[in-house]
């Protein structure tokens, strides 16, 4: 009886052991990630003006968003993802002319450090669909988006222990769509 006790013991310990060493080992290269924003986009500038055909915003147009992001982070330090988002803009003061924009595009993070507040970059690339209301017909355009924020990793101090660095983030942005200059100011939750 003793014996088999000693085994089990042992046995129970080394499970523990092993348990231990793949936490303290790391985080896999690749895991699965999902990001959620939100946030508002004043207008900046209309480029190409005096073009004939395609939607552009009128001037003063103002947007607010919401994104969702899944994708994979991939050697802790890359988000490479596909996102879907919706934006209603309208001009300033003026909300009776509201209308209503879809979107869908690849996002493509960095985050360099992986301290509890980290810098981070990425940029977006897809399309933008204007869905119809009222004066404004359905419109299909380009979407890009440059950006660099800030990233608070509120688990920092469980690093070593959890597979995801859930995270609270800033971000400050360059967007373009219908031949108009926006600039996306975010917040965004990363889990």
């Amino acid at each position: 009886m003793k014996k088999s006790l000693i085994v089990l013991v042992a046995l129970v310990m080394g499970a523990f052991q092993y348990a231990q060493a793949q936490y303290v080992q790391g985080r896999p290269a690749t895991e699965y990630m999902f990001k959620i924003e939100a946030g508002y986009m004043p207008f900046v500038t209309n480029i190409f003006e005096k073009a004939e055909s395609g939607y552009i915003l009128a001037n003063q147009e103002h947007a607010a968003g919401l994104n969702i992001m899944n994708g994979w982070n991939i050697s802790q330090d890359f988000f490479l993802g596909f996102g879907v988002g919706y934006a209603c803009l309208s001009p300033l003061n003026d909300f009776s002319k509201m209308s209503h924009n879809a979107l869908a595009f690849v996002d493509f993070d960095f985050r360099p450090l992986q301290d509890e507040f980290a810098p981070m970059i990425g940029a977006r690339i897809g399309g933008s669909a204007m869905i119809p209301t009222g004066e404004h017909e359905f419109t299909l355009g380009p979407y890009a988006e440059v950006y660099g924020g800030l990233n608070w990793y509120y688990r920092h101090r469980y690093s070593n222990m959890e597979r995801n660095y859930h995270s609270w983030y800033v971000e400050l942005g360059v967007a373009y769509m219908y031949r108009t200059i926006l600039l996306p100011i975010r917040i965004g939750w990363r889990l």
